[in-house]
């Protein structure tokens, strides 16, 4: 960040100006120790020699000695507070160390004096993009570029940085072109150009962007990494092995690319070969932290969750500040259903990197899981920033503040799964009251249910036509909201959350079919079951059980089974029935998982529900239909309490994934729903 030396004004002593250009050449040429000493030398005899104090803070400060190398710079300053240089190297040393605050006033004044040194310009435009000051920040990057002694390749990486922060695509872009233009044979602006446009997951675009990277400078091994990466989120995962198998071949036994495709097989849901290709990379070499890491990951989404853990900690005794090892540890624990302890190293993560989104985001989970809501939903939005919330749609200057609805319309947009979709719902009747015009855009299978029950709003489809990724084409709305974050206006204590009976509404005429169907089955209170989720994997299958664990529920008297397991469950409800001789019915005519808004009506109809904890108990709770589910200890729906504030009908039994046993979850489960079947059965009587 410092200025090398130039030639010094004219010396008062000769010897002493001799021994100086001597000193300065030795620094110019990098031998640091002998210009130390010539340096040393100069201030035994001219103690206050400012040009000598202010090399020698440079010189200190290339060799990590920020604190010496800012005294030294700033007694040159009160010697001589009339050189620009030294308060643009006072500047840079302070932005090496990250205090940007304490940057800005040395960058100003070195500008005061010389406005046109570009240096200044530029790291002035970092600084202030590191404060968030954006608008502020790009008026001196594009300053910069227009001066004749600027670094411009390192000016339009900074810009394309606050593009990025800017949530600005169209800018991005323009800025791409603009720098390759200028420096079309730039490996490092190409590969930092295609890491913005990961950052706006755009994948596609960034390919060539990599490639040329990687041909112009075949020793970027980050390029190969990227681009392999890239290819593997564009379900292009044999390409990107061929590429990084190549580098292999070409670059050697490089750890890195190992470990990249290491990770494209975990995304691939191969354990075993992620594992591999992580001991491959120990193989190269023995001290990659990184490796065991991946290793660990890879225990981790098999369920393995204790080595898991030992795997961490292997990987953080070689490498302490290895923050995204901390950040998984916490995962690890977080999904065991220990949110306390995972903070812990959240924590730490981010002591060790501040901006890690991925961890924020982790850290509003575990909050919002021991009931610290104002904490929770404060750090909600880093969902986003950290691509774990999606579907991402920025809206630059358009979101919700919480401020009055009046006057305005609002359109709020689904997030994430079914399940959530559910949820965050419940919030709409009370955006519907206070906003002049709501908008809704669900899923497509929503949208009869939604509009039915809110009919004073205009429910309709996503689209991905207007996201505020440099697509704005379809804003009819003054602001916009993703579906959480009304939470964090409406529902910031506990006791914001309304006590409803149900809040959707689903088709009566379909309710009455169903009725009738149900009627036809015989007597009997209606029992509708889910076992487990659409996806399955080694992780999920802590949670999900087989209909052989529930047969002592399906044999309590007085009830009749209903199938609202919403995946192709045909196959194993005829096997389970050839076998036990118990019959789980399934509603003709109806697809569980395309037909939602038939799946409320039959739900609506059903005197309660067993589910593992999926949309389809989401469904039960959202109507107001007593539903017993089992999930892990201290799930972020409970919001550190009891029971479940979203839904008032819902009854959940906690375990520990990986530590709890179906064995002594299952039965608690069955003796709840049994006593309340018997509680309706001796009310109905």
């Amino acid at each position: 960040m410092t200025d090398t030396p130039s030639a010094p004004a004219l010396q008062k002593n000769t010897e002493i100006a001799s021994r100086f250009e001597r000193a300065m050449r030795l620094h110019q040429k990098g031998r640091l120790d002998e210009a130390e000493r010539q340096y040393a030398r100069i201030l035994e005899s001219d103690p206050d020699h400012a040009d000598t104090l202010h090399l020698l803070g440079v010189l200190k400060s290339q060799r990590g000695q920020r604190e010496e190398a800012e005294a030294l710079v700033r007694k040159a300053i009160a010697i001589d507070p009339t050189h620009p240089v030294y308060h643009l190297n006072l500047g840079g040393i302070l932005v090496e160390a990250e205090r940007f605050e304490d940057a800005l006033p040395a960058l100003n004044t070195a500008l005061e004096i010389d406005n046109s040194i570009a240096k200044a310009h530029y790291l002035r435009g970092q600084t202030l993009l590191k404060l968030g000051k954006l608008d502020e920040a790009q008026e001196q990057l594009r300053r910069a570029l227009t001066l004749p002694d600027a670094e411009t390749d390192l000016v339009y990486r900074e810009i394309m940085d606050l593009n990025v922060q800017q949530e600005d695509a169209t800018a991005l872009r323009k800025t791409i072109s603009n720098a390759l233009e200028a420096h079309p044979n730039d490996a490092m602006l190409h590969y930092h150009a295609a890491n913005s446009l990961h950052a706006f997951l755009f994948h596609e675009d960034a390919l060539p962007y990599y490639k040329k990277a990687a041909e112009i400078d075949p020793a970027l091994i980050g390029a190969y990494c990227n681009w392999g990466l890239s290819l593997s989120k564009l379900g292009r995962p044999e390409e990107a092995k061929n590429i990084l198998q190549q580098a292999l071949r070409r670059r050697g036994d490089i750890p890195e690319l190992y470990l990249t495709l290491s990770m494209i097989a975990h995304d691939e849901d191969e354990l075993q070969e992620s594992v591999n290709w992580a001991e491959k990379a120990l193989e190269a070499d023995p001290n990659f932290a990184h490796a065991y890491s991946a290793i660990a990951r890879a225990l981790d989404s098999n369920g393995m969750y204790e080595d898991a853990i030992a795997a961490y900690k292997k990987a953080l005794d070689m490498d302490p500040a290895m923050y995204s090892a901390l950040q998984n540890l916490g995962s690890t624990l977080y999904s065991m259903g220990f949110p306390e302890k995972s903070i812990e190293y959240y924590a730490k993560a981010l002591e060790l990197n501040s901006k890690n989104e991925v961890a924020y985001w982790n850290l509003s989970l575990s909050f919002l899981s021991i009931g610290q809501l104002d904490d929770g939903w404060g750090l909600y939005s880093y969902g986003f920033g950290s691509k774990q919330r999606q579907p991402y749609r920025p809206f630059p200057g358009l979101l919700w503040d919480g401020s009055s609805l009046k006057d305005k319309t609002i359109m709020v947009w689904r997030e994430q799964g079914i399940g959530d979709d559910l949820r965050f719902s419940s919030m709409y009747g009370d955006i519907v009251a206070q906003a002049k015009k709501v908008i809704i855009e669900t899923d497509a299978r929503f949208v009869p249910l939604y509009q039915r029950t809110w009919p004073e709003a205009i429910v309709r489809p996503e689209t991905n036509t207007s996201t505020g990724l440099g697509n704005m084409m379809e804003v009819d709305f003054d602001v916009t909201a993703p579906a959480a974050l009304p939470a964090t206006y409406l529902r910031p204590h506990i006791e914001d959350f309304p006590k409803h009976q149900g809040y959707l509404v689903p088709d009566p005429d379909r309710r009455a079919t169903f009725r009738e169907w149900l009627d036809s089955l015989g007597p009997g209170l209606a029992l509708g079951f889910a076992w487990r989720s659409g996806k399955r994997n080694a992780v999920r299958s802590h949670y999900y059980t087989e209909l052989e664990d529930w047969i002592e529920l399906f044999k309590t008297p007085g009830i009749k089974l209903i199938n609202l397991q919403y995946d192709n469950a045909a196959p194993d409800l005829e096997a389970f029935e050839r076998n036990h001789g118990i019959k789980i019915h399934q509603a003709p005519g109806l697809d569980l998982y395309s037909d939602l808004d038939g799946a409320a009506a039959l739900t609506k109809e059903l005197d309660l529900v067993v589910s593992a904890g999926t949309s389809v108990a989401d469904m039960a709770g959202a109507l107001g239909v007593p539903v017993f589910i089992y999930t892990s200890a201290k799930h972020v729906i409970k919001l550190g309490t009891d029971y479940v504030p979203w839904y008032p009908s819902m009854d959940i039994v906690d375990f520990h994934p990986g530590l709890s046993p179906k064995e002594d979850y299952v039965p608690e489960v069955i003796k709840r729903c049994q006593r309340q079947i018997k509680e309706m059965q001796r009310t109905a009587s």
